[in-house]
């Protein structure tokens, strides 16, 4: 425990946790304090060139939407994946942020107040590809939301930074099919109407995947949950929406 300071919804703890037996990484925690039993968990993720305390601020473009949620009675969790350094020999910068998500479980084995079979994690642009891509082992995950980001690899090669790229991803999958990985969960996808050609995440470049989510899923669990895919298409305060469903039934 690096420091805890106690509001009057819930308590928000800075902690140090050891993600691997070499690395320990920062997180910030927080508890609900008016609650009589156990806390849904929400992992929440800051986008590129972010860091931990970033979703809480409500000055922030995250409008400090951990803030919200904890203040709702969740209990949050966000760590750091900005960074564009490799910390550990073999390995790659996708594949320590995605372990650095997926290390939440261990927060929630040591908190009585986590629920570990009921969480969600919601993301902004680069943190919703890690959203999606650490959701899918990450024990107890229920639901993932991804606000800008679903697109195209093409499109991501076109004025964006390429941290988000490993050898073998782009010349055998793209994005889509990692999002098909989070059935049987829920997953939202945002994509705003506004959003730029280049160095965006057009609603246009949002489309090609969406047939991919309505083809069969490879059951990841005993459970035959159905795996629902929301598009949410944002016009100024308004927003339009297209739905379209997939089940690994």
């Amino acid at each position: 425990m690096l420091s805890s300071v106690t509001n009057e919804k819930y308590v928000r703890n800075e902690i140090e946790l050891q993600s691997t037996p070499t690395r320990r990484i920062k997180a910030i925690v927080t508890i609900p304090t008016n609650t009589k039993t156990k806390a849904p968990g929400v992992v929440c993720i800051h986008g590129h060139g972010g860091n931990r305390g970033i979703v809480y601020d409500r000055t922030s473009l995250y409008r400090g939407f951990a803030t919200e949620l904890a203040e709702r009675g969740f209990a949050t969790i966000s760590t750091d994946v900005g960074q564009h350094e490799v910390y550990e020999p073999k390995r790659t910068l996708m594949g320590e942020r995605l372990w650095t998500c997926s290390a939440s479980p261990t927060i929630s084995r040591r908190c009585p107040k986590w629920m570990p079979t009921n969480w969600a994690v919601p993301a902004y642009r680069l943190a919703a590809k890690c959203a999606c891509g650490s959701g899918p082992w990450t024990r107890g995950m229920k639901a993932t939301v991804s606000s800008g980001f679903l697109t195209t690899v093409a499109n991501m090669r076109d004025g964006h930074c390429m941290c988000w790229d490993f050898p073998g991803l782009t010349e055998n999958f793209d994005f889509s099919d990692i999002y098909s990985l989070t059935a049987p969960r829920a997953l939202q996808c945002q994509n705003g109407q506004r959003e730029p050609a280049r160095g965006g995440f057009p609603v246009k470049t949002a489309k090609p995947g969406w047939p991919r989510f309505k083809r069969p899923m490879p059951r990841s669990t005993s459970r035959r949950t159905p795996c629902w895919m929301y598009i949410q298409m944002a016009i100024s305060s308004q927003c339009q929406r297209r739905w379209h469903s997939s089940s690994s039934t």
